[in-house]
């Protein structure tokens, strides 16, 4: 009895016959937006460590005078330097979601070479992100970059 599974009017795929050099369009779309999804997913993260980032390397004045978040002057009597332990972890957050990103392109994607696959995909979501972010950024605070580009 034939098994009526599997179409058997043709020979094995061989080595040699043509295939295409790279994925389909619909692979690239969908690694795309499945790289786009992550990056949305981790943006909280990754807005966070950001955050953490510019607070961990900056200096403070810790006199208790003029708020918690008062930079070093002159006439400060006492100061805390940055933070580096914050400020590698806030780091390694931020990479970690485009690497997240990267890998998860690359399984849809599945370009014939792992390393450039997840590289291109880990290299959108750094552009993605640092559109949004600033998106995000202009939403939240509109003066922050108009008051840069008059100085």
């Amino acid at each position: 009895m034939a098994d009526m599974n599997h179409d058997t009017t043709t020979g094995p795929v061989s080595e040699t016959e043509s295939r295409p050099a790279g994925p389909s369009w619909r692979r690239v779309i969908g690694a795309l937006l499945t790289t786009l999804a992550v990056v949305v997913a981790g943006l909280p993260v990754t807005l966070g460590a950001v955050l953490w980032l510019s607070v961990s390397v900056k200096s403070y004045d810790t006199s208790g005078q003029g708020g918690p978040f008062r930079s070093c002057t002159a006439d400060s009597t006492a100061c805390d330097g940055g933070d580096s332990v914050g400020a590698i972890i806030s780091v390694l957050l931020i990479i970690g979601v485009f690497i997240g990103a990267g890998f998860a392109g690359q399984g849809v994607l599945r370009w014939p070479s792992n390393a450039a696959g997840r590289w291109l995909m880990a290299g959108f979501a750094v552009v993605v992100t640092v559109i949004v972010a600033v998106i995000v950024l202009l939403m939240l605070n509109p003066w922050l970059f108009y008051t840069a580009a008059q100085h």
